[in-house]
């Protein structure tokens, strides 16, 4: 499995390119997570999952940085406003930072059993999207591929 998502990571992600990984790194040891997260690309930012042990995650020297939860913008010329609002996080989050403007919300954690599930549908019509790897071939998405799936779902109502 390893080797499959490490393929799978740098046939997308260049080594200059910058990546977010969302949690829940590895249940190996230290020596192979150390292993696979030196093997890919990119300038990683982490987001800490449930799983992950703080200390372990910095003990790996590979991250850009490590958070709970990132708000970032992104240079956007198809956007009316030309930048997109992301909130990242490892957990699905029911209202988020400028949802009501057009924001997205990613996030892992639940491995698309939420996205699956027909109780949940309203929500996933906003513009929420699970990256988990496991639901996108373990593969990670490009901003490209974001916007492509976000172009159709609706902005969240303001509250």
């Amino acid at each position: 499995m390893n080797q499959t998502i490490i393929r799978n990571w740098n046939a997308k992600v260049k080594p200059d390119d910058i990546a977010f990984y969302l949690g829940d790194l590895s249940f190996g040891s230290f020596e192979e997570t150390n292993n696979l997260v030196h093997q890919l690309n990119g300038k990683i930012h982490y987001i800490l999952g449930n799983h992950d042990k703080e200390d372990d995650i910095k003990a790996l020297n590979r991250f850009e940085s490590i958070s709970d939860y990132i708000h970032l913008s992104v240079l956007d010329k198809d956007n009316p406003r030309k930048y997109q609002d992301i909130i990242m996080s490892h957990y699905a989050i029911l209202e988020w930072d400028k949802g009501h403007r057009g924001s997205i919300m990613l996030h892992g954690h639940s491995h698309h059993s939420l996205a699956k599930d027909p109780e949940n549908a309203s929500y996933y019509k906003r513009k929420v999207l699970d990256v988990g790897c496991n639901g996108w071939d373990y593969s990670p998405l490009s901003y490209e591929e974001i916007k492509k799936i976000m172009k159709d779902k609706i902005i969240s109502k303001h509250h």
